[in-house]
C-alpha cells in the first residue's frame, strides 16, 4: 500500500508549482524545511509512487509534467489539499476490490473522504453482482467512503450525484461529451465509458456510512474484452485521441463529486440535483426494458423522481423504478441497443 505523508506532499505541492523546471535540493530543503537527505528520500517514495520527478546530479530536481504513470496518492492529495475528501488517499498495486478496502476501513471506524485507488483488480465488480474487467494500467479503480446524512430512500441521489461529476469533469477536463444512463452509467456515443456503484451499511432509521466505486475506462481496448462486451464499451482514449492525465483527472472527479454532495445538503440541493440529472440523462424519452428479479417491462423512461426513481410508461400504466437494470431499445424497436440509445 502507497500513502504520502507531509514531506512528500510538500514536494510535490512545490514541484507541481514548477512544472519542467529545474529546482535546487537547497531550494526544496528551504521550502520544505528539513534535511537534504530527508528530501533524497522523500524523492525516492515519490518515485516508488510513480510520481514523475527526475534528479539531476549537481542541479536539482524537476517534475516531468507529461511522465505520469500510475496513480500518486501525494499528488492526488495535494491537488484535493482544500477539501477535506481524499485525506487520506491510498494506493495498492493490486488488490480483489478497492469497495472491500474501503467498507473494511468505514467498519474500524475511517472518517467521510477516504479515498482508495487500485492499479488492477481481481474481483471488480459493477451492479447486480457483475463482474467489472479491471487490469493494470487501463483504467482508473477507485472507492471513497461517505457518511451522509441522507435517509435510506435518498440514498439513490448519490449514484445520481456521481454520474452527473464524472460525466460533468470528462466534459470540462478532455473536452468529452458524454452522457448518462439511468441510473449510473457514463456513455460516450451510446457505449459505457464508466460504471458506478453505491453500497451502504443501513439501519431502517439511518445510514452508517456508504461506499461509491468507480471503474473509468482510460484504454482497454475492444480485443482485450470478452466478446459479449466488445460492442458496449469504449474507452477515453478513444474518445479523445490524446493522453490522459491520471492524477488530475481522478482529483477532479472527487472534487466536482464533493462539489455536488455539499449541495444535496442544502435546502434546494436534491431537487436542484436531479433537475441537472434530467437534463444529462438519454435514458429520459428513450424506449426501455427494465429488469427487475425475473420481470422485464418494456415501455418508455417518462421521468426521474425526486429520489432518484425512474419512472417508466408501460401499456398497463405508470412504473416506479427505484433500482432496477435498464437496457436502451432502438426507436421503433425492441431490439437492445447495448448500453446505450
Amino acid at each position: 500500500m502507497l500513502r504520502t505523508n507531509s514531506t512528500k506532499r510538500a514536494l510535490v505541492e512545490y514541484l507541481l508549482r514548477h512544472p519542467d523546471t529545474i529546482v535546487s535540493g537547497a531550494e526544496l530543503c528551504g521550502h520544505v524545511n528539513v534535511s537534504r537527505q530527508a528530501v533524497s528520500k522523500a524523492v525516492e517514495g515519490l518515485r516508488e509512487e510513480g510520481f514523475p520527478v527526475e534528479s539531476l546530479p549537481q542541479r536539482g530536481y524537476r517534475f516531468q509534467s507529461a511522465g505520469e504513470t500510475r496513480i500518486s496518492p501525494s499528488w492526488i492529495e495535494s491537488l484535493l489539499g482544500d477539501i477535506p475528501f481524499g485525506h487520506p488517499t491510498l494506493a495498492f498495486e493490486r488488490i480483489a476490490s478497492t469497495q472491500f478496502v474501503v467498507k473494511e476501513f468505514a467498519r474500524d471506524g475511517a472518517e467521510q473522504g477516504l479515498l482508495v485507488f487500485a492499479d488492477e483488480q481481481t474481483q471488480g465488480r459493477g451492479r447486480l453482482g457483475r463482474s467489472w474487467e479491471s487490469p493494470r494500467g487501463k483504467g482508473l479503480y477507485f472507492s471513497f467512503l461517505l457518511r451522509p446524512s441522507l435517509r435510506m430512500n435518498e440514498l439513490q441521489l448519490l449514484s445520481l450525484a456521481t454520474g452527473l461529476a464524472v460525466r460533468d469533469t470528462l466534459e470540462e477536463l478532455l473536452d468529452v461529451s458524454a452522457t448518462l444512463k439511468w441510473p449510473n452509467d457514463v456513455l460516450w456515443r451510446g457505449r459505457k465509458l464508466c460504471g458506478i456503484l453505491c453500497e451502504a451499511a443501513i439501519e431502517p432509521d439511518r445510514v452508517h456510512y456508504a461506499v461509491i466505486g468507480l471503474g473509468i475506462n482510460l484504454s482497454l481496448s475492444p480485443e482485450h474484452l470478452p466478446e459479449d462486451l466488445r460492442q458496449r464499451v469504449t474507452s477515453i482514449e478513444e474518445a479523445t485521441e490524446r493522453n490522459i492525465p491520471k492524477n488530475a483527472l481522478a482529483a477532479a472527479i472527487v472534487r466536482r463529486f464533493y462539489e455536488e454532495f455539499q449541495h444535496l445538503c442544502e435546502p434546494r440541493g436534491a431537487l436542484e440535483l436531479v433537475e441537472a440529472y434530467r437534463r444529462k440523462c438519454e435514458t429520459i424519452g428513450s424506449a426501455v426494458s427494465v429488469l427487475t428479479g425475473d420481470e422485464v417491462i418494456q415501455g418508455t423512461a417518462m421521468d426521474v423522481t425526486g429520489e432518484g426513481t425512474l419512472v417508466v410508461e408501460t401499456s398497463q400504466g405508470r412504473r416506479l423504478f427505484p433500482a432496477a437494470d435498464v437496457v436502451h431499445l432502438r426507436r421503433g424497436g425492441d431490439v437492445p441497443f447495448p448500453e446505450g440509445r
